[in-house]
């Protein structure tokens, strides 16, 4: 803090993700809480990708799951999400497992930052990667895109 009571804040980005459909700012943590609930889950983290200026950002949740457990089809964990309190705002656009996440240089915490680069990697290859089927039929409506 400076002496006349100013202060910088150095290094935080916004977390938000703008969801434009519904007019309304999505937050990643609370979807988080619930996603990482289901079980089987290790660790989820939700990314905005694939900025749309119809859309705005699509909501993809970013999902490892324990060894050995089964992943989850994308109706099952929405269902899931909304019994335990996810709105519809908050539903995934797309749902994609890892095998691990990106950490930040020291290795302490995963990077979203990363993570995020490395989604909209994969949908530069696959336009369709981890898609959700209601997310297919918003598409089919607004654009008459048949998959």
């Amino acid at each position: 803090m400076y002496p006349d009571g100013t202060f910088i804040i150095k290094g935080r980005t916004a977390d938000a993700i703008r969801f434009k459909i519904f007019g309304d700012v999505v937050y990643p943590g609370p979807i988080e809480k619930i996603v990482s609930k289901y079980p089987g889950i290790k660790n989820v983290l939700v990314v905005g990708a694939k900025i749309n200026d119809l859309i705005g950002d699509e909501i993809t949740y970013c999902i490892r799951m324990h060894d050995g457990e089964k992943e989850p089809t994308d109706e099952e964990l929405l269902e899931f999400c909304a019994q335990n309190g996810l709105d519809e705002i908050q539903r995934a656009a797309r749902i994609i497992y890892f095998d691990s996440f990106p950490s930040t240089a020291n290795g302490r915490k995963f990077s979203k930052k990363l993570l995020k680069q490395k989604v909209e990697e994969m949908l530069e290859k696959d336009s369709n990667v981890g898609m959700t089927k209601w997310f297919q039929d918003l598409n089919k409506e607004i654009y008459q895109i048949n998959y």
